[in-house]
């Protein structure tokens, strides 16, 4: 607060305007929204159990049967049951490929009447085929199953319900095959309603986007109140997650690996790694800046293609901030530029072929001869077209904005109140801030009046003169953590050197730069921490997980297969790559893709069975549009959210409305060429075996 007792907010810049009638009535809706949404939620939190599946271990003998029973009341006619086991996917997703020859179960689902000693409701039979190999791997597959009225000779005016007390369900698997073996059942009597759960969704979706690109309220509020509304949504559609299930949708090892390069950086930016590298790049653009704009971009695609987007961007968000201050270049300009090359080369790192290619489909990449080396050379050229491109729009569109004055939150003002009440932590953080006041005052100041050119041999002698060591060991630390960090995560391509994840290289390279550092206030560290960015994801995970829970994906999964098996078969190819594209870029602009890349990999697979197509295209299209289709959202891909951070922590204004007006048009023109890429290359060259189909 300052003297007169004002708050100061990140997302409000005029202050002397809070006393507007507009604004207050504005405030008092929104708090009333707030709080019916916490009220909602809460209701249904506190009077919801969480969900307990009903969970079978089957052993199912040669040739016989075996039923599952259970009396729990269901609400509808829909059933979703889950097997694991030795199953044969293929043959489950395209029956029609089947023989009587190849090993299977008939699944069937009855609600049978005790009183009546009769069966009232029953499903279609579902074949549920197995491996002949049946010691190899076990998958697990989904069936929901649609109870329907057995047709009887005479029916009887007063019709009975399966919902009383004297019925049960019954789950019968007939084995026919001439081995035992045993499959592990999930039952859900009660599924939630796809209709009535994507009307929710969409309506939570708006509710989030409406707060977040009007800057209603803080961004990790809006996040977190939404989140509980989602919860509060699959509660009242009887669907609460057990607390291990919530868990795991915040994605725990992705925001650990996040908070140590977070930990890294904060390090590393006390000596003079970032400014040498900073004085070199600006060598190398002889004092250009849109030359400097393309090294900058060009090197966040590369090492992005290498490593991963998030590093990248935590690792050059210092370097741009440094180079655009001493130049009063547009912060948020170059540091969005820079973001949205790093998501177009991430197309090609490892990490991101791992959540495309995962293991459960190995054996089909593996008859496909689909490896990491020629995944790289088929989204090489698409990728190249798509930098050169996307630098085209970028200079098109921006050419006249680079020198626009940096918009700030709350001018000086809101950053010296922060450095006040930084004093409290430590007196480094506060000096850290007040720096930042004194080259905002600078940019200010030569930002009023028309600009003059810079004289490149007395700038560069300037960055040059910041590269002083004043730690030496805390550099040579840092220099041996980072290569350590960089060295360990490049075997994670294909895993032959070692088995660790990322966030435990991340680890190890953290532990090793304390050690060596031999830093003793870990408190003013953890100050200097982008908590804001990491609680704002975090609750973004959630929130989207249970819009996905609630059945929007499946609704997309199977619009998408209606588009394609509609197609006359000679242009099935050409659809499949467009609406692949499509569809997976607007996901991944909507909501993290994280789950949404295994599902359309699982449809593409079964459009390649049952349309008889080439594999290999539909997973580059899904590549393609899911990384792309990130550069269109502010908030849907973690690597935007952290640029976003690391802008606030200086003090720039980074809103959703501006990322958009440039992220938007690169979007739609590497979608673009990429997608003209691959009809060429698929369609016209050709550019696939004949024989790789499944």
């Amino acid at each position: 607060m300052d003297s007169a007792g004002n708050t100061f907010s990140n997302y409000r810049l005029d202050t002397e305007d809070s006393d507007k009638l507009p604004r207050k009535i504005c405030n008092i809706v929104k708090f009333c929204l707030f709080l019916l949404v916490w009220l909602y939620s809460s209701v249904y939190l506190i009077t919801t159990a969480p969900k307990v599946p009903s969970t079978f271990l089957v052993p199912v003998l040669p040739y016989r049967k075996y039923v599952i029973r259970s009396r729990d009341k269901t609400h509808h006619s829909d059933i979703d049951i889950h097997f694991s086991g030795p199953l044969d996917k293929r043959l489950i997703r395209n029956p029609e490929q089947a023989t009587d020859l190849d090993p299977h179960i008939k699944v069937k689902v009855k609600s049978f009447n005790a009183m009546a000693n009769e069966t009232e409701l029953e499903s279609d039979t579902w074949f549920l085929f197995l491996l002949a190999n049946q010691d190899v791997m076990s998958h697990t597959i989904s069936k929901q199953f649609t109870l329907k009225k057995v047709k009887k000779p005479s029916e009887e005016k007063h019709q009975r319900t399966s919902h009383g007390e004297f019925h049960e369900l019954n789950v019968i698997l007939t084995n026919y095959h001439n081995q035992a073996f045993a499959l592990f059942v999930v039952v859900n009597y009660n599924p939630v309603s796809t209709h009535v759960g994507v009307a929710g969704g969409i309506m939570l979706l708006i509710f989030l986007y409406v707060l977040i690109i009007w800057d209603l309220a803080d961004r990790a509020l809006v996040a977190l109140l939404t989140s509980m509304g989602g919860m509060g949504l699959l509660c009242m559609m009887n669907a609460r997650p057990q607390l291990i299930e919530f868990v795991q949708w915040i994605h725990l090892d992705c925001l650990m690996y996040v908070f140590l390069l977070m930990v890294i950086v904060s390090i590393v930016d006390e000596t003079a790694v970032f400014d040498f590298i900073a004085a070199i790049t600006y060598e190398a653009s002889r004092g250009k800046p849109w030359l400097l704009v393309l090294i900058l971009c060009v090197c966040a695609a590369i090492f992005s293609a290498i490593l991963d987007n998030v590093t990248i961007i935590l690792l050059m968000a210092p370097i741009t901030l440094r180079l655009c201050q001493k130049l009063a270049l547009c912060t948020t300009i170059v540091l969005m530029s820079v973001t949205m090359f790093a998501n177009i080369g991430n197309v090609l790192s490892s990490l991101n072929k791992h959540s495309i290619m995962k293991l459960d489909i190995a054996p089909i990449l593996k008859a496909q001869h689909i490896t990491y080396g020629n995944y790289v050379l088929h989204l090489f050229p698409g990728v190249i077209l798509s930098l050169a491109v996307a630098y085209g729009v970028l200079y098109g569109f921006l050419k006249k904005y680079l020198y626009r004055p940096s918009t700030v939150f709350g001018s000086i003002t809101s950053l010296q109140v922060r450095a006040d009440k930084l004093k409290k932590v430590g007196a480094h953080l506060s000096q850290y801030q007040n720096n930042r006041i004194t080259q905002l005052r600078r940019i200010e100041n030569e930002q009023i009046g028309e600009r003059e050119e810079m004289d490149f041999a007395s700038t560069l002698s300037d960055l040059k003169a910041n590269c002083i060591v004043k730690n030496l060991p805390l550099l040579v630390g840092s220099c041996i953590s980072l290569a350590v960090l960089f060295i360990l995560c490049l075997p994670t391509i294909d895993n032959t050197v070692h088995y660790m994840t990322p966030n435990w290289i991340a680890l190890f390279a953290t532990m090793l730069l304390l050690i060596l550092g031999n830093l003793q206030e870990l408190d003013v560290l953890l100050a200097r921490i982008d908590w804001r960015s990491l609680i704002f994801f975090a609750a973004l995970l959630v929130l989207f997980k249970s819009i996905r829970y609630l059945g929007i994906d499946y609704w997309t999964i199977n619009m998408l297969h209606k588009i394609v098996s509609n197609t006359r078969k000679d242009r099935q190819l050409a659809v499949s790559i467009l609406v692949l594209t499509a569809v997976a870029a607007i996901e991944s602009a909507i909501m993290p893709n994280m789950v949404m890349k295994s599902l359309m990999v699982n449809e593409a697979i079964s459009m390649s069975v049952s349309c008889n197509l080439p594999f290999a295209p539909l997973l580059w299209s899904i590549a393609y549009g899911s990384s792309f289709g990130e550069n269109s959202n502010l908030i849907c891909s973690l690597a935007n959210v952290i640029t976003v951070g690391l802008a606030h922590q200086e003090g720039y204004r980074y809103s959703y409305k501006h990322f958009f007006m440039i992220g938007f048009p690169i979007t739609v023109a590497t979608l673009l060429i990429s997608t003209l890429y691959l009809l060429i290359a698929h369609l016209v060259c050709n550019w696939h075996s004949p024989s790789a189909q499944l």
